[in-house]
């Protein structure tokens, strides 16, 4: 972090939102996301289109359309409605259609949390539904990139125009995007209150799941190779892929994984039956009516969101994955546990992870993000002054202030993506690569979403991180992406990669001039030791 990122830092003046309401700040940035892609014009698709391209599936003929050498297939549903009878439920494959299904435009979008319709397209009950780019139907043997969209679980979809798949199509890989339900439609946990028979709990990741099983069915009708499908994803998105680690019922259906800058949060089946106690309680369901609760207008459940937030406390995402029967360990300690143990796995963060979020809400000692950083500092058994001093000996021109934000930074992402790799690289046969990206934006530093510049539809940040597109980035980490798909092995500046193993823990740095690093972390890896080698499940985290 330069002097110009420290003056940035000091006249930033108030805030957009308190980030007790973090989900609205997320709101903001994807406006951002949208705003900066179309001032600036960098949105895929353009040009000639030609829409009479259709392909069988296990559903029935669809009907895509192709542009700039990419076939694009939108809005294929997955799933029945998960609304009505099929609401808090796991999902229903979709029936069979007749004639040939349209797939010219995006579908709806899952009910979410105080958010523009305009970002996120219309959002309506039938909402499972996916989209694929692929550079050739003739092919068997293409990578498939199965992106698992971020949103702090409440929030986003598969077809935000960032995510617009032509780029990594031009790379010789059929990307898929999907949407999943979100905040209490995908995270409420009844088991307790309305079991029996099927689970009641987890949908979200059910979903994912559900989709993950129409791809591997029908990809190889798209070009695609169902024996190689990796999951990659960024924040809430990585987070529930490495969920997914730990699902049963995910085994078999992807061959590799990548987690990017992602936070990992799991709820246990007392605090989650209880906020599910509040909320029926809060919108006067009685007692065992499963049928009025699924008859509630999505709406309410959206609107009581703050309140169920402020009833959380010290929690910033009340719908989190619920460590129950479909995900029956912290997705933090699968790898430790040798659940998932086959595949191979690219994980990694950002330098400056929280700068972000502090220019976007004040991170003092109040906010949820200062808290769930101490409360990791707590367990490890050592203190804030021991990581500053760590910090400052690193770099000296650092400010106290500075130095809090990347612990804070650090302990959000970077810590649970090392013990992850951590554990995969000792209990799996599968490879293990870890990154860590630098890319220097004039005011935030690598801060938390740039490296979503991978979709080459611009910087979702530019707005706000005084950086404008980087085409060598963006190349660079889709090439890695793609690379990894393809052989396993992630590809970057002939840099000779390695995999990340004890003792030497190769790190690769990705930046304008990318480097592969001997344990980067270590001073603070020791340090923070418990929290590193410990279950996260018996620690409470």
């Amino acid at each position: 972090m330069g002097q110009q990122t420290r003056e940035a830092f000091r006249t930033i003046g108030g805030v957009v939102a308190s980030f007790a309401y973090g989900l609205y700040d997320l709101n903001r940035r994807h406006f951002l996301y949208l705003s900066s892609l179309l001032t600036t014009g960098i949105l895929s698709g353009c040009g000639p289109v030609s829409s009479n391209h259709i392909v069988r599936t296990s559903s029935g003929e669809v009907r895509g359309q192709s542009r700039n050498d990419c076939y694009e297939f939108l809005g294929l549903p997955f799933a029945e409605a998960p609304f009505g009878p099929n609401r808090f439920l796991p999902p229903i494959k979709r029936k069979s259609w007749a004639g040939v299904f349209d797939a010219s435009s995006y579908g709806q979008c899952c009910p979410q949390v105080k958010i523009d319709q305009s970002e996120v397209g219309a959002i309506g009950p039938d909402c499972l539904n996916l989209n694929i780019w692929t550079p050739d139907l003739g092919s068997s043997n293409l990578p498939v990139l199965f992106w698992v969209h971020g949103g702090d679980h409440g929030t986003g979809s598969g077809s935000l125009p960032l995510y617009n798949g032509k780029s990594f199509a031009d790379e010789g890989s059929v990307l898929v995007t999907a949407n999943r339900r979100l905040g209490a439609e995908g995270f409420l946990f009844l088991d307790e209150l309305f079991g029996g028979g099927e689970p009641r709990e987890n949908f979200a990741i059910l979903d994912l799941i559900c989709a993950l099983e129409w791809v591997h069915e029908n990809i190889g009708s798209f070009g695609g190779d169902p024996n190689n499908l990796t999951l990659f994803g960024h924040g809430e998105g990585g987070a529930l892929i490495q969920a997914m680690t730990s699902a049963p019922a995910s085994k078999g259906l992807f061959r590799r994984v990548i987690v990017q800058s992602s936070p990992q949060f799991a709820c246990r089946r007392k605090s989650a039956s209880k906020t599910a106690r509040f909320v029926i309680d809060r919108l006067g369901i009685p007692k065992n009516d499963f049928e009025a609760l699924q008859k509630v207008d999505p709406i309410a459940l959206t609107n009581l969101y703050p309140e169920v937030q402020s009833e959380e406390g010290e929690l910033d995402r009340p719908y989190r994955p619920v460590i129950s029967e479909s995900m029956p360990i912290h997705p933090a300690d699968a790898g430790h546990a040798g659940l998932g143990h086959d595949h191979d796995l690219l994980i990694g963060s950002s330098a400056e992870e929280a700068s972000i979020f502090a220019r976007l809400s004040d991170l003092d000692e109040k906010s949820v993000f200062y808290r769930r950083a101490d409360r990791i500092i707590r367990l490890a058994g050592t203190s804030w002054d021991a990581l500053r001093k760590v910090y400052g000996e690193l770099d000296v021109s650092l400010t106290t202030r500075e130095i809090d934000l990347l612990i804070m930074g650090d302990c959000w992402f970077r810590v649970p993506a090392l013990r992850i790799a951590e554990g995969h690289s000792i209990k799996s046969p599968g490879k293990t690569y870890v990154y860590h990206f630098n890319w220097d934006s004039s005011l935030l530093g690598a801060t938390h979403g740039l490296d979503l510049m991978m979709f080459g539809n611009g910087n979702p940040l530019s707005e706000i991180s005084g950086s404008a597109f980087s085409e060598n980035i963006s190349s660079l980490l889709r090439k890695m992406v793609v690379s990894f798909a393809r052989h396993g092995e992630p590809d970057l500046a002939d840099m000779g990669w390695r995999e990340f193993d004890s003792p030497n823990r190769l790190t690769a740095e990705i930046s304008e001039s990318s480097d592969l690093l001997v344990d980067p972390f270590n001073k603070q890896r020791i340090l923070l030791g418990r929290v590193m080698t410990d279950s996260w499940q018996v620690l409470g985290l």
